[in-house]
């Protein structure tokens, strides 16, 4: 008994199988290697008896797959005849099928691999009788099938069949279908893993946990973003403008801007106000993977002065929320004042002025009801 057939019978049930590089995931593999025919792919199959089993299959992943039935099907060659494979091992998780070698010479057959070609006769015949039913491809050889599944019957649950029917409804819906509507089968939710089609279209990312904290001192941490480009331009030609907000005060400065280009003057000029306004020192500055913000002055910039510099990671903009979610407040208080008496669409950037000067005096929930005005320059606002 061979090393491979040996491991059959042991308590954990491993068996090895070699996993090939077609792109065809229909292509039949033969593999000197694997202990047993095997498939990950149901439809390949003819007959199949599902039921759970004591033994795996351990790929070169060094991943063990559970078998989960044994079937048996007819792989129809590139000549017509037929090859009938008994006991096929049905491993969910496996992405090539393999013909075993080993369990055709089991069969009775004999198998010869002569100058890239696959032949196989029958022990009790002559090699003058010798079929060719594979082709080598690479380092691999693979069935010369023209239909690679030829010969084969799709097996699919009516639960499965009837979750597509009604246009991928959820799985525990099914059973209470034939209640409602007729001609629906009474159905159970035995549906096989996870549905190809809802997986790729239903995901969505799981949202951030809210934050309510706050840095311990003014201008600790610096939050920036851009927004624009605005249509139609502003009154002095602008199409952007940049935020700027103290994390403990939850102050915006806004600059209006006519290219992206200008935020590093911007920020400039903010950090000159600030510090001078409060005698104390920007510590942290929060920004996008922007180019506005990874320019070498600004890198340059930020070393001279001790600031660092902190990237949130792409495509996560919660972890800026507090900017973002200011943005699109200036944004709805700017368009309402705009419509509501009216006024024409490039007052925006006197119309945002306006706006962050109002916000900045008013109460805000996280500071306890105090005003950023307030809390930033320990003073109460004067309106």
């Amino acid at each position: 008994m061979s090393k491979k057939e040996s491991l059959i019978e042991r308590d954990e049930g491993l068996l090895f199988a070699l996993s090939g590089t077609f792109q065809d995931e229909d292509i039949w593999v033969i593999d000197s290697g694997a202990s047993r025919h095997m498939t990950g792919r149901s439809h390949q199959l003819k007959t199949l008896s599902k039921g759970k089993s004591a033994y795996f299959v351990e790929l070169g992943d060094n991943k063990s797959y559970p078998v989960k039935g044994i079937g048996s099907s007819f792989i129809k060659l590139e000549d017509g005849s037929n090859i009938h494979l008994n006991n096929i091992l049905f491993v969910p998780g496996l992405h090539k099928n393999l013909l075993s070698i080993s369990s055709l010479e089991d069969k009775g057959d004999r198998v010869a691999f002569i100058d890239g070609k696959v032949v196989v006769w029958a022990k009790d015949s002559s090699i003058e009788q010798v079929e060719v039913i594979g082709i080598q491809e690479g380092r691999l050889y693979r069935l010369i099938s023209p239909i690679n599944h030829a010969l084969f019957h799709t097996e699919i649950s009516p639960c499965e069949l009837w979750h597509r029917r009604f246009g991928h409804l959820h799985f525990k819906i099914l059973p209470t279908l034939n209640s409602i509507v007729d001609g629906i089968p009474d159905l159970k939710e035995d549906h096989e893993g996870v549905c190809k089609g809802c997986a790729l279209s239903k995901n969505t990312k799981r949202p951030f946990g809210s934050n309510a904290s706050r840095s311990k001192e003014i201008l600790d941490l610096i939050r920036s973003d851009v927004y624009g480009p605005m249509t139609p331009k502003s009154l002095g030609g602008h199409l952007y403008y940049v935020t700027f907000i103290d994390d403990h005060s939850r102050k915006p400065w806004v600059y209006l801007m006519k290219t992206k280009d200008e935020v590093f003057t911007k920020f400039q000029e903010f950090k000159a106000k600030v510090v001078n306004l409060t005698k104390r020192r920007i510590k942290i500055l929060r920004f996008d993977n922007g180019g506005e913000y990874t320019s070498k002055e600004i890198i340059v910039f930020c070393k001279e002065f001790g600031i660092k510099r902190e990237l949130i990671v792409p495509y996560n903009p919660e972890q800026n929320e507090v900017v973002g979610r200011k943005n699109r407040f200036i944004e709805e208080s700017v368009k309402a004042m705009i419509h509501d008496q009216d006024l024409p669409k490039f007052l925006w950037g006197e119309a945002t002025k306006l706006t962050v000067y109002i916000q900045n005096r008013c109460p805000h929930r996280s500071l306890d009801k105090k005003t950023p005005e307030e809390v930033f320059i320990w003073e109460e606002a004067i309106y």
